[in-house]
């Protein structure tokens, strides 16, 4: 499994690792972490069974400062501190997220209107956030040091500082949620989309067969330029090889020269 992981992992833009609420970060996530960190992916983190009794947020963000060695950002938490896990607070735009029991039905409303108390809790982790977001952006540091209130900082800064944070810092953004009752899914692949780098943005470097050095395009009409990273035998098909496309399109019956 453990070499199965790493020759995945050679071939992402970003990785979700998804964390038990009640145990936190186990032995294996541990092995998988240090080996995403070789490759220096962008991470985020799902705390799944936040539904649970047993399970504790702030337990399980500890594991993962402690255990991982990296800064968890909490990007969404639990409206209270019941295992209903009837809504989630989104802290970037300050709203909540209210499910219904299947988890399909979604209704959003603003913090400051679904009552004083989960409006304090919104604000409260907003500003956890915030603080930590000001060690690795400068123009939110700015707003913070400037005395600037958590619910007045733009929801666009603190969304761009969280992708510094994940693609340049090693920080990793965490949402919470239950993924049996479809809680917290959403949220999780937005998050995905905002904040874990389109291979458009992404520009590995290659090495032709004559030796030189070149910076791959997410292009169709560049030359093809493909990694091969797993290859198994099949009884029925024979020998199959895996390969993530950099550059370029494979046409069918097309012959690949191998570089190295």
């Amino acid at each position: 499994f453990t070499a199965e992981v790493s020759r995945s992992l050679r071939v992402c833009e970003g990785a979700i690792t998804v964390f038990d609420g009640m145990q936190g970060v186990e032995t294996q996530s541990e092995t998988v972490w240090m080996q995403a960190n070789q490759y220096k992916i962008p991470r985020l983190g799902f705390i799944n069974k936040m539904d649970r009794p047993g399970a504790v947020l702030e337990t399980t963000v500890d594991s993962i400062r402690k255990r991982l060695r990296s800064e968890p950002l909490l990007l969404n938490v639990p409206s209270d501190d019941s295992y209903q896990l009837k809504s989630l607070i989104d802290l970037p735009s300050l709203t909540v997220q209210t499910f219904d029991e299947s988890g399909k039905e979604v209704t959003i409303e603003a913090a400051a209107d679904c009552g004083d108390a989960i409006a304090e809790r919104a604000l409260f982790y907003r500003a956890q956030l915030i603080e930590q977001l000001a060690n690795y952006h400068d123009e939110l540091a700015d707003e913070f040091l400037a005395g600037k209130e958590a619910g007045e900082i733009d929801e666009a800064l603190i969304h761009q500082a969280v992708f510094e944070a994940v693609n340049l810092h090693g920080a990793v953004g965490l949402y919470c949620g239950s993924a049996l009752k479809n809680k917290g899914i959403q949220p999780l692949i937005e998050g995905a989309i905002r904040y874990i780098p389109s291979p458009e943005n992404v520009r590995p470097l290659a090495t032709d067969a004559d030796g030189t050095t070149v910076t791959l395009e997410a292009a169709k009409k560049k030359p093809l330029r493909a990694l091969a990273f797993k290859v198994v035998s099949d009884r029925d098909k024979g020998m199959i090889t895996f390969f993530r496309v950099y550059q370029g399109m494979l046409k069918n019956r097309q012959k690949l020269m191998i570089t190295n």
